[in-house]
């Protein structure tokens, strides 16, 4: 999401020709981004509809959080159109879209055929899909490896070849997950965050000793919109020259509803993601984000 106004935008070695004025609010606990973002595409086209209304409307799985068919009923409630593109045989058949056909039927012939109906996610989904095509919603099958993607290749091989463009003293920031990090979420609980903390920045022994940095010092990481404090870990298994923040952590900002996490040690790496910094699909690339880090 970016909040620029210019209507062409470098992506790569592609420029994008349109720039929404997309602006998202930060969700307010695990299991509301799909309603969140959901809330910023009705900013963006004048709905003053207001967050809180859209998690409290927006149907949802039994134990929590949303699919995108959940998003979808309740964009077509409100008078939107809406289509979900389908590219994978395991949700549906592809001759299912060669001719007209019921295609609920289909689905739900499919559910009973693969003993999904009671499947705590699958069945309670297709409650929704139902409602979905009832509304007005469509499906449609495409081949998600358009030209552009393809085309782009022979560009991402020569920047791979050429090596990182960073500046001088710049390093590479790439994120990480740890198996009792997977979500954000999973800090709300005690018993996954007991332990050694996991929030450190990793760094390899050789940068830390150019910069005159302690192992296990606070250094302060900075990018070219924003800035984070965190503690740092040297890590041979880092590669010289990058970095690694893991993801999910920075709930102590007011508004968080997660008690538990908001004790948890950590910053954001959302905080120095680029929104600028574009994949050829045009979502923001997450990795190999340009940042300085020096002692605290």
């Amino acid at each position: 999401m970016s909040s620029g106004t210019d209507a062409r935008r470098q992506c790569g070695g592609l420029t994008l020709d349109i720039d929404l004025n997309v602006r998202i609010e930060r969700q307010p606990d695990y299991t509301t981004c799909g309603p969140t973002a959901l809330h910023a595409l009705y900013t963006y086209y004048g709905d003053g509809i207001d967050l809180d209304t859209v998690i409290k409307e927006t149907p949802k799985l039994p134990g929590g959080g949303t699919l995108g068919v959940h998003l979808a009923v309740h964009a077509l409630s409100r008078g939107y159109e809406a289509a979900i593109w389908i590219c994978s045989v395991r949700h549906a058949d592809p001759t299912w879209f060669q001719q007209p056909t019921d295609l609920l039927a289909k689905m739900k012939a499919r559910a009973v055929a693969k003993n999904l109906v009671d499947d705590p996610r699958y069945g309670p989904a297709m409650l929704s899909i139902e409602q979905y095509l009832k509304l007005g919603g469509r499906y449609i099958w495409g081949d998600l490896t358009p030209e552009l993607v393809v085309a782009d290749l022979d560009r991402l091989r020569a920047v791979v070849e050429a090596g990182s463009p960073v500046g001088e003293g710049e390093l590479l920031l790439i994120g990480r997950r740890h198996k009792q990090d997977c979500n954000s979420w999973l800090h709300n609980t005690e018993r996954l965050t007991r332990g050694r903390p996991r929030h450190h920045l990793l760094m390899h022994p050789e940068d830390l000793a150019e910069r005159g940095i302690e192992d296990g010092s606070v250094v302060r990481v900075s990018s070219r919109v924003g800035t984070v404090d965190v503690e740092v870990s040297g890590a041979e298994d880092m590669m010289p020259g990058v970095v690694s923040l893991p993801h999910g952590y920075g709930h102590q900002v007011p508004g968080t509803r997660m008690r538990h996490a908001a004790t948890v040690a950590g910053v954001s790496i959302n905080d120095l993601t680029d929104p600028e910094r574009l994949d050829v699909s045009g979502n923001a690339a997450l990795s190999g984000v340009p940042v300085t880090v020096s002692a605290g």
